[in-house]
């Protein structure tokens, strides 16, 4: 009953879970699988595709990973670069060294003999001092003796005839015995230093000392002949010794000049190196700071990634307790399901007589093992999918931590490089001072081969021996020079060897590289064979499982649909990303349209700008032009002007025919209409040039607005990259988000793996109700159990009531936990929902609890039934018997496999072997590879050697080059020396037309000045035009009153018309009567009549009362132009402009 209850409830939420998705509750079975297998085949297409993206984005890591080592490979190319200047500058001083210490051993053996010689002969004080202060003692010695020897001689000259011979005698007996006693203390001393003084050039000094003594010795009368003698062959040695010095001291300032020039150029190429090497150590900065910046952006993205795995990881904690607690309770269910269909089968067995098993009950189930098997094959391969992305990333993080350590390296190397530079530096100095010290020796030495050869020396061999020891000098200093070309020459020539050996080594390390790559690609096939048996072993597995596995799937594929929700709602960002994107993208093409369409409209605009100056240009030589001719009617205005004044006035003379004279009429039209075209192309050209204007104002607001609209369209281009840049990022946050959901997916095989062990929990409680089951087969045979058995099951209903409230209460807090999960906002709808499936449930349960009373009712009943049903349920025992043999076969089939694998295993230790025999065949390849290297740098040598006799023949040939070149640079003093002239001749032309120039500015200045003038008078002439056009306007004003006055004789015409037929009527006499008052009247309504006379008898001519009224009006205009030109020229225009303008105020009203 427990289980029955169970199962319904299970029925339940899986109703209530299809209603959530929008299916109706009275649909079938089969529909419900189906809707089922929709909403996984959904959830399928979106993991595909998240897959699909997930793949590009790792084929842009691994893109950008390849980047990132050839970075590092340029990054040790250049350090390897670098190491080769510094390994030959190590090697440069390391032989510098060598030499300073032979030169050190050298120099200190030559003290210590000096020093042994200086104590032999008792100088013990000068021993410890130093060589320039021994010099100068010797030599102090040396010119006291010189005062003696000159002393005596001048004793001896003076004093030679007056004192006796026996006194000198005597001096000289004295003299030979103090010389004698010093030779005796200096003879062994001379002995034991005759061979170091052949070797040391302190031997000139002693040598000569030794020299003076022996001849001291001799007798006086012989010395005295012999010194003659010995001064002219000194005097000639001097002579010698001052030119041999001579030579030396050139040679010496020869020499100083060399090292001079090799010391400057050294220098030079010194600070071009160090100017290299510090770019490169700058490159190599920017270059450790960029992978720096790239290091720690990778650091921080794995924070975050780990932070977001570690979210998970709880939030998936959370949800498989409570999913372990549900499934408890779930299984619970089952059981009590199971229970109560075996008690209703054999209720229906009882009362139909018939052991046939329901078939309706068990009709749907094939097609849920099908689907589940799909499920776990479908499961499996994605646990596939997700061990292949954990060993990839694996990888990259391996990849990650070689850089860093790679970077750590590049930096420790630049510290030691830096350093080693240092210590080369001081090395460095350490050796010139060593040089100049070796230099300073050296001209000690010949200042004491001075002093030397000033002493008188009778041997010749000694002088041959100074000859030999300078040429010995020049010898090695030559020997020295060749030797260091050498060390160059073998310098260069290793140098080439180890970047030959750097290029063999990288070669050998690709190939290493290669051959690792493949063995690991070997390994992971390998563990990619071994991993898809297990999962099939273990596909077999769970297709063996029984049906009461099925509801944690269910709680499974709920799993999976908010999984799928999730995707649903990233893939829907991700479209309006993409949506976005090409709109972003829509309006940048627009963007660019117009800004092509604006650049087109601006050409055209400025097209049109040229041609509207061009017409305005036109337009106003136009305008000069009519200037001119306005000027010329205006001149013709005058003399028409002059000409009225001057005719006489015309007098109008009526005769009874009605003839009249018009003089002047014609000129006056003439003239009107002359002025009317006038005003009509005045008006013409003040509205082209208004139109002009207006239309470059239209011009220039249309560049403005172009300009703003450029400038917005500039800002709108901005704003789409900012937008592209946002949109970007929130892919890459997609991106993210799609990993995250990649670990989500990986903790739900994980915990999908722990529902497979539940499942074989559950076998082995199935196990268990076997055991039940046997135990309620002997509650047949025992009524008294049966009742306590009742009686248990009445503890076990109170017990299930008590887990329905439970499960209630946890449905609650799993409905709560997702809809906080999925939308905040919808929390009280959801809520009302739960109160609403509360009280549904329990409904419910008040309905099962009464179901449940009555079937503890009919269990009693049932009993009977019970043992058949064992029989049942002992062949379903064996059954699964059965399947757990299977299950063991299949065990010792992958036994059997992980014996295989071993023995690929071995086979692969013997093929790593293999390889290690060719890698030791490699490096004995490698070895006679270098042996043919040496061959090679000794063949080099060689050639350099026969380089330089071809430099130095090249210089041969750079000399007579040179000398061409001086040549040449003659020519070209010459041809600068005529250009020079042609320069100066120029200058006096340009002089010449700088003056012209400012003449020519003088003309300008004048012809502007006259032009402004001419401007202030056509301004003049503007203000009379003005005024006679108001005059002009008076005219036609009076004109039109005129008119007026014309068309009121019309009127009275007809009147006199009318009165005319009245008056033929009257007679005579009544006509005499009536004609003076009718006229009377008439005169006074009309505006100061001529006298007209009508004859007598007949009809008057009215045509000539009008002609005599038209003459009148027009001599009256005609004395109004006299007087208003007579006024006098002084008065202004614009008086007379307003004196015109008064009549238009008085007209117009």
């Amino acid at each position: 009953m427990m289980e029955q209850v169970k199962s319904e409830n299970a029925w339940e939420d899986v109703q209530r879970a299809l209603k959530e998705t929008g299916l109706d509750p009275s649909t079938s079975a089969e529909e419900c699988l189906c809707h089922l297998w929709h909403l996984y085949q959904r959830s399928e297409g979106k993991l595909s595709s998240i897959n699909h993206d997930l793949h590009l984005l790792r084929q842009q890591q691994a893109e950008e990973m390849k980047d990132v080592e050839r970075y590092v490979d340029h990054v040790r190319m250049l350090t390897a670069e670098r190491d080769i200047p510094t390994s030959d500058f190590e090697k440069e001083n390391e032989q510098l060294r060598t030499e300073l210490q032979q030169l050190r051993l050298h120099y200190d053996a030559q003290l210590k003999e000096v020093e042994e010689m200086l104590d032999q002969e008792g100088l013990e004080e000068i021993t410890h001092s130093s060589p320039n202060e021994q010099i100068a003692y010797l030599l102090v010695e040396r010119a006291t003796l010189l005062e003696k020897l000159e002393q005596a001689e001048e004793k001896l000259g003076l004093h030679f005839g007056s004192f006796r011979e026996a006194q000198l005698k005597d001096e000289l007996q004295l003299i030979h015995h103090t010389l004698e006693e010093q030779l005796q203390q200096q003879r062994p001393s001379l002995y034991e230093t005759k061979e170091t003084l052949i070797q040391n050039p302190w031997k000139k000094l002693f040598g000569l000392y030794k020299d003076s003594t022996t001849t001291e010795t001799s007798m006086y009368d012989e010395e005295f002949v012999k010194e003659k003698k010995l001064r002219e062959f000194v005097e000639r040695d001097l002579e010698e010794a001052s030119q041999r010095l001579q030579m030396a001291h050139a040679e010496i300032r020869r020499l100083t000049d060399e090292l001079d020039m090799k010391k400057q150029v050294h220098d030079t190429f010194e600070s071009q190196e160090l100017q290299k090497a510090k770019e490169r150590n700058n490159r190599l900065d920017k270059e450790i700071l960029a992978l720096r910046n790239r290091v720690r952006s990778l650091d921080s993205e794995r924070k975050e990634y780990m932070e977001l795995i570690e979210k998970l990881n709880l939030s998936i904690n959370q949800c498989q307790k409570e999913k372990q607690e549900v499934l408890t309770h779930q299984t619970g269910k089952l059981v009590a399901q199971s229970a109560s269909l075996v008690l209703q089968n054999a209720q229906t067995e009882s009362s139909a007589k018939d052991v046939v098993p329901p078939v309706t009950q068990e009709q749907p189930w094939p097609s849920d093992e099908a689907i589940h098997r799909q499920c776990q094959a479908q499961i499996v391969e994605r646990d596939c999918k997700n061990n292949e992305l954990l060993h990839k990333i694996q990888k990259i993080q391996r990849e990650f931590d070689e850089l860093v350590e790679r970077n750590e390296e590049l930096e420790s190397i630049l510290g030691e490089t830096q350093n080693q530079r240092k210590e080369e530096k001081e090395n460095f100095e350490c050796d010139i001072d060593g040089l100049e010290r070796k230099i300073l020796h050296l001209e000690d030495q010949l200042s004491q081969l001075r002093t030397s050869a000033e002493k008188p020396s009778t041997k010749n061999q000694e002088v041959a021996t100074e000859r030999k020891q300078t040429s010995d000098f020049q010898q090695m200093f030559m020997s020295k020079e060749d030797s260091v070309e050498i060390l160059e020459s073998t310098l260069a020539a290793e140098r080439e060897w180890r970047q030959q050996l750097e290029l063999d080594l990288e070669a050998a390390q690709k190939a290493l590289r290669n051959e690792k790559e493949t063995t690991h690609l070997s390994e992971e096939s390998n563990s990619l064979k071994h991993l898809n048996k297990d999962q099939n072993i273990s596909h077999e597995f769970k297709n063996g499982i029984s049906a009461p596995s099925r509801s944690p799937f269910k709680d499974l594929a709920a799993g999976r649909g908010a999984l799928g929700e999730i995707v649903e709602g990233l893939e829907k960002e991700k479209v309006e990303l993409t949506l976005a994107i090409s709109e972003s993208k829509h309006k940048f093409d627009s963007l660019q349209r117009q800004l092509y369409e604006g650049m087109v409209e601006k050409e055209k605009l400025f097209n049109e700008n040229v041609q509207l100056c061009h017409d305005l240009n036109n337009m106003r030589h136009e305008l000069q032009s009519k200037k001119e001719e306005t000027a010329q009617l205006r001149q013709q205005l005058a003399e028409a002007q002059s000409q009225i004044l001057k005719s006489p006035n015309s007098e109008v003379a009526v005769d009874c025919g009605g003839k009249v004279y018009q003089p002047g009429d014609s000129l006056l039209q003439q003239q009107q209409e002359e002025m009317r075209q006038l005003r009509q192309d005045f008006h013409r050209a003040q509205n082209l040039c208004i139109a002009a204007e207006k239309e470059m104002r239209h011009e220039r607001d249309k560049n403005l607005s172009l300009q703003k609209n450029n400038n917005i369209l500039q800002q709108e281009n901005t704003k789409g990259k900012g937008e592209l840049k946002h949109i970007q990022q929130k892919l890459a946050d997609s991106s993210k988000l799609c990993a995250s959901l990649e670990a989500d997916l990986e903790q739900s095989q994980q915990k999908v793996k722990e529902l497979q062990v539940d499942l074989l929990k559950q076998q082995q409680t199935s196990k268990t109700q076997a055991t039940l089951q046997e135990k309620l087969s002997l509650a047949a045979s025992k009524g008294s159990d049966a009742e306590k058995r009742i009686l248990e099951l009445e503890q076990l209903l109170k017990e299930s009531q008590h887990q329905l409230c439970l499960t209630e209460a946890r449905i609650l807090r799993e409905n709560r936990f997702e809809a906080e999960a999925r939308e905040h906002q919808e929390n009280e709808n959801k809520l009302k929902r739960q109160l609403k499936e509360e009280q549904l449930n329990r409904k419910l349960s008040d309905q099962t609890v009464e179901e449940l009373q009555q079937q503890i009712k009919s269990l009693r009943d049932r009993v009977t039934s019970l043992a058949q049903k064992n029989t049942e349920l002992q062949f379903k025992v064996q059954q699964q018997e059965s399947k757990l043999r299977i299950i063991d076969d299949n065990h010792k089939t992958t036994f059997s496999e992980h014996l295989d694998c071993q023995s690929n295993n071995q086979k692969l230790v013997e093929q790593l072997s293999l390889v290690q025999q060719e890698k030791e065949k490699l490096h004995i390849e490698y070895e006679r590879g270098q042996k043919h290297l040496d061959e090679y740098i000794r063949k080099y040598n060689e050639k350099q050697l026969r380089y330089k006799a071809k430099l130095c023949r090249a210089k041969e040939l750079h000399v007579q080059e040179i000398e061409q070149c001086n040549l040449h640079i003659k020519q070209l003093v010459g041809e600068l020396a005529l250009i020079r002239s042609q320069a100066e001749k120029e200058q006096v032309w340009v002089r010449k037309a700088t003056t012209e120039n400012e003449i020519l500015l003088q003309e300008k200045r004048d012809l502007l000045v006259q032009i402004n003038e001419c401007e202030e008078m056509e301004k003049s002439s503007r203000w009379d035009i003005a005024s006679l056009e108001s005059r002009l306007y008076h005219m036609e004003e009076e004109n039109r009153q005129l008119q007026d006055s014309v068309f009121r004789l019309t009127s009275q015409v007809g009147a006199f018309e009318r009165m005319i037929k009245n008056m033929q009527t009257l007679n005579l006499e009544e006509m005499k009567n009536v004609l003076p008052s009718e006229c009377l009247l008439l005169a006074g309504n009309s505006l100061s009549l001529p006298n007209v006379s009508c004859p007598a008898a007949g009809r008057p001519d009215c045509s000539g009362s009008l002609k005599a009224i038209h003459d009148a009006k027009y001599e009256e205009t005609v004395n109004g132009l006299k007087a208003s030109l007579s006024l006098s020229p002084s008065q202004p225009s614009e008086m007379g402009y307003l004196n015109v303008t008064t009549p238009r105020t008085t007209a117009e009203p």
